[in-house]
């Protein structure tokens, strides 16, 4: 029944019964419920969701819809407002949502209702509302040339053109406007009428549904630079309708090309390799790039997507002193590099990475990177924006400089924070807050691999800080910590408001201690879970253990399931080190809508010694209520696994998602719905600390 033994002792309830009074409701859903898992007369269902309500809303318009529930026991249904914006309200017994929209409240709101049956039954329902303006919105489809008739000597085409466009608006459209299609030969995207000669031009008169389609039949001769060459239809070419959006009017007949293969039959190309300096040597990347924009490609005067991606790296030039080095996506071509001399050494830890991110908002990136005891801000182009040491002080960023660096706007100002180790620094490099000692672990414990976490765990729209197992507000008040050992014992004790409100015993490494913490959706109700890990376990004579234990946690700290147990084979050999157990990685692998999650363990081998030590790396597969979907362990000699998590993308387009991972010595992709190793490449010489990146780096889509 997905009961703690700790919450049946509690409840009174058989450990080994689902359904200890018999009535067809397991224990832990008659909990939820509102009925006694003691008393079959008690039994009570919870009301159930079976109609969405609207996402769109028009700015300036009046918003009316209906979030209905139904209860299998019969029970009235009463609806109360979660969350939403201001002005948005409930009807308490239909469900109906009403809200009077102000004009150019534009934008996406979340919106949570409660459906309760009274008896302790409740039900709860989320979805995104979209405020938008009200109006017509036409953009070109799919531009079918495959009915032209190709003279393959003359190089021209002629017939008839199929332009599917689609009024992507809220408002039914009505009345005419004017189809161009033409050839772009200088490949600016954009009709130019004294270089790109015009293929066909048709007018359009009639009616076309809100996010409906019209297929128009377009005249076209033209001649192209090459066979099947691409055509180009531009709709309402003359501009005669008013629209939401005039930026999606022109797209091409290879605009809806794909290809499509098996994955494994992919055979890797290198694009380009950077191999740094000329003189000193080839540098050492400790971990994979980070990805974004930093220049203004195209020439438009902005740097967005529409620009070639950048790669942004630490190099390290030996014995740990390394730079901040910036390479353009489609070349390798060097862009900049922090310190501009290459000296100043920048203190490298293979654990750390740069952070990049809009730190004020002026929608330029920063990157943020530390150097000995001092965070030092990046400017897109390579300079120094500003720095600020660090104290060694408690309270004042004594945890500083062990961790990796997340950027946040924790109080919704705009402008991000910046979270490191248990610290928080304003976007100018304040310090701000440090969480309370000791529940970051100690001094150094954790600290230069863990992650800390800003999430909204109460949805009031202001994020908390997780960190090790606390939650903090965004002003560093402590809302709840779990304390291991604190008293000499080995008890895990769950503090809220000064007081001590949970107690569990505790064996390695089923432990409630500092550890890696993720979000999860693990449950019915809007609010975020989290799923955290103890790390790390020995596999000596002191702790022979060979499992890991994850535990999700509800937002104020208690415990809604675990300890899950991760268990792995035993290697063949390994050394004392013990097992690494990486972020775990939450996703929907089985595309049934829920989420599930991936533990990624690793172990340190070596070629060095005889019998040789083996390095594992594992992935073990999860759904949500911890049951076990599928396990994959690779074993190479002399790697150096530090259990890495996978990348989640969807590297075919089939929509399903792939897995992206590494071991020792190979880089690997797997089936996200098996674990099916899809295709595999031996790369001994990838032995870096951070994951692979997946990205599109050129810009071709």
């Amino acid at each position: 029944d997905r009961l703690t033994a700790a919450v049946e002792f509690t409840r009174g309830t058989d450990p080994l019964q689902t359904d200890t009074d018999g009535d067809g409701l397991d224990d832990r859903g008659e909990g939820e419920s509102g009925s006694d898992p003691l008393d079959p007369s008690s039994r009570n269902r919870p009301p159930a969701f079976v109609s969405p309500a609207a996402s769109f809303a028009p700015a300036g318009g009046a918003y009316r819809s209906t979030a209905r529930a139904v209860d299998p026991d019969g029970d009235a249904v009463n609806y109360l407002l979660v969350r939403g914006p201001n002005g948005l309200s409930v009807d308490a017994t239909s469900g109906g949502t009403a809200w009077d929209v102000p004009a150019g409240a534009t934008g996406t709101h979340v919106v949570a209702l409660e459906a309760l049956d009274g008896r302790g039954g409740r039900a709860f329902t989320t979805w995104k509302l979209t405020v938008g303006e009200f109006g017509v919105d036409l953009s070109v489809g799919a531009v079918d040339s495959r009915a032209l008739a190709a003279d393959p000597q003359a190089l021209t085409a002629t017939g008839t053109t199929t332009v599917a466009v689609h009024n992507q608006g809220n408002a039914a459209f009505q009345g005419s406007f004017e189809v161009t299609l033409f050839v772009d030969t200088n490949r600016s995207g954009a009709i130019e009428p004294q270089s790109d000669p015009v293929a066909g031009r048709v007018g359009f008169t009639g009616a076309i549904a809100a996010m409906g389609e019209a297929e128009i039949q377009v005249p076209t001769a033209y001649a192209g630079d090459f066979l099947d060459s691409p055509l180009w239809a531009f709709v309402d070419s003359g501009r005669a309708v008013a629209e939401l959006d005039e930026s999606n009017n022109i797209a091409s007949s290879g605009s809806s090309s794909q290809f499509s293969g098996s994955i494994a039959d992919m055979q890797p190309v290198v694009e380009w390799l950077w191999k740094g300096p000329s003189a000193g040597g080839t540098p050492i990347v400790h971990n994979g790039p980070a990805v974004a924009n930093l220049t203004d490609d195209d020439g438009d005067g902005r740097i967005d997507e529409r620009d070639v991606p950048d790669l942004v790296f630490l190099a390290d030039a030996g014995g740990g002193n390394g730079y901040l080095q910036a390479v353009s996506g489609d070349s390798g071509r060097e862009l900049w590099v922090w310190p501009a001399n290459r000296s100043n050494a920048i203190q490298v830890n293979a654990g750390q990475a740069p952070a990049i991110g809009d730190l004020d908002g002026d929608g330029v990136p920063e990157m943020m990177v530390w150097t000995g005891r001092t965070i030092v801000c990046v400017n897109a182009d390579g300079s120094e924006k500003w720095r600020t040491q660090v104290s060694n002080v408690a309270g004042e960023g004594r945890s500083a400089g062990f961790g990796h660096f997340v950027l946040a706007d924790l109080d919704g100002d705009g402008k991000s924070e910046i979270l490191t180790g248990a610290d928080v620094f304003d976007a100018e490099g304040h310090h701000q807050w440090e969480a309370p000692f000791p529940t970051y672990g100690g001094s150094s414990f954790g600290l230069g691999t863990y992650l800390p976490l800003a999430v909204d765990l109460d949805l009031d729209g202001t994020l908390e800080v997780v960190l090790g197992l606390s939650a903090q507000d965004h002003t560093g008040k402590q809302l709840w910590a779990w304390i291991y050992g604190q008293d000499g014992s080995n008890n895990a004790k769950l503090w809220r408001d000064g007081k001590v409100v949970r107690t569990l015993p505790q064996t390695i490494p089923e432990v409630l201690a500092d550890g890696r913490v993720t979000t999860i959706q693990a449950d019915g109700d809007p609010e975020p879970e989290i799923l955290y890990l103890y790390p790390h376990v020995g596999f000596n004579a002191t702790f022979p253990q060979l499992h890991f234990s994850v535990w999700i946690l509800d937002p104020d700290g208690e415990i809604l399931r675990g300890p899950i147990t991760v268990q792995m084979a035993q290697p063949e050999r390994q050394n004392s080190s013990g097992l690494f157990a990486g972020l775990p990685t939450v996703a929907d692998l089985d595309g049934d809508g829920l989420d599930d999650f991936i533990i990624t363990v690793g172990g340190i081998g070596s070629d060095q010694v005889r019998p040789r030590q083996v390095g594992l790396n594992g992935l073990y597969a999860f759904d949500r209520e911890g049951k076990p979907l599928w396990t994959v362990e690779h074993s190479d000699g002399g790697a150096r696994n530090y259990g890495l998590g996978p990348v989640v993308v969807d590297l075919d387009g089939d929509g399903s998602v792939e897995l992206v991972t590494r071991t020792g010595k190979q880089i690997v992709i797997l089936e996200g719905r098996t674990g099916r190793t899809l295709w595999s490449l031996m790369a001994p010489g990838f032995n870096v600390y951070g994951a692979p990146a997946v990205a599109d780096i050129d810009n071709d889509g």
